[in-house]
């Protein structure tokens, strides 16, 4: 079976936005991108942020362009995390892009021999992410998706929602 979730290529573009359902109106209607999945109040209580342990509270959008997901996240409040940290910085747009890997054990090893330095974990239903940075890198950071089962069906999910 094909997967959509390639090894070692961007499967995913994240934005930071300000407000979700606004971003998602303008998606549909400036470029013609559905169906989306709406994630409304996400808490997330397994995150490491820069070493200390966090939670964050996020709305998340999704849906497929294509062959590439986006993402759109609102953060609620001003935990630290790299989303809140993103606004404080840039404003609000691109943030992250998105691989796959097997092990993100290995791959975090595997950038941080290339400079990058690990932001944020993340654990939840759906797996096992990390966000990683590296100065002078492309002005996003990098997010690794460590496949499993469960984050193969979510993927899907989003997938099958698509405007064809």
């Amino acid at each position: 079976m094909a997967t959509l979730l390639p090894i070692g290529r961007i499967l995913q573009l994240g934005f930071v936005v300000q407000n979700v359902e606004d971003a998602v109106q303008t998606y549909v209607r400036d470029f013609n991108v559905g169906g989306w999945l709406m994630l409304e109040r996400q808490r997330s209580k397994e995150v490491i942020y820069r070493g200390v342990p966090a939670t964050i509270d996020i709305s998340v959008a999704l849906a497929y362009s294509g062959d590439i997901m986006l993402e759109l996240i609102q953060q609620h409040g001003s935990a630290p995390s790299v989303y809140s940290e993103a606004i404080a910085d840039r404003r609000y747009g691109l943030h992250h892009l998105a691989l796959a890997t097997l092990s993100i054990e290995n791959s975090i090893c595997e950038y941080q021999s290339k400079g990058y330095r690990v932001a944020m974990r993340v654990e939840n239903q759906n797996g096992r992410a990390a966000y990683l940075e590296k100065t002078g890198a492309p002005p996003a950071m990098l997010e690794l998706l460590e496949i499993s089962g469960a984050l193969e069906t979510f993927f899907g999910r989003v997938h099958a929602l698509r405007v064809t």
